[in-house]
């Protein structure tokens, strides 16, 4: 009850807060050439941890190209599958670099 009678009251100018905006210029004011480094590592791990996806399946689709192409040479499919194993393990590891950036 003694809340619902404490609206109709002003409230004191220290307490009040105004909204404050800033141009986007301006966001980066305070930051130096570490906060700047850190910002463009990101931003370029956030790029290459996008396109990990579309390179994966790139790399799928020609593992399974050698499949199809070679599926009467046991010998030469089984390199092209451990070729592109491989290509995986390079992928999984730029991943694992670039998310660890983009944080």
């Amino acid at each position: 009850m003694a809340e619902a009678a404490d609206h109709g009251k002003a409230m004191p100018e220290s307490e009040k807060k105004k909204e404050q905006s800033l141009p986007f210029y301006q966001l980066f004011s305070f930051a130096d050439k570490y906060d700047y480094l850190l910002m463009i590592s990101g931003s370029i791990g956030a790029v290459i941890h996008g396109s990990s996806m579309p390179v994966f399946f790139l790399l799928f689709g020609e593992m399974v190209n050698g499949f199809g192409k070679n599926q009467m040479d046991l010998h030469k499919m089984t390199h092209e599958v451990a070729k592109y194993a491989l290509y995986f393990v390079y992928l999984g590891l730029v991943v694992c670099l670039s998310s660890y950036a983009a944080m």
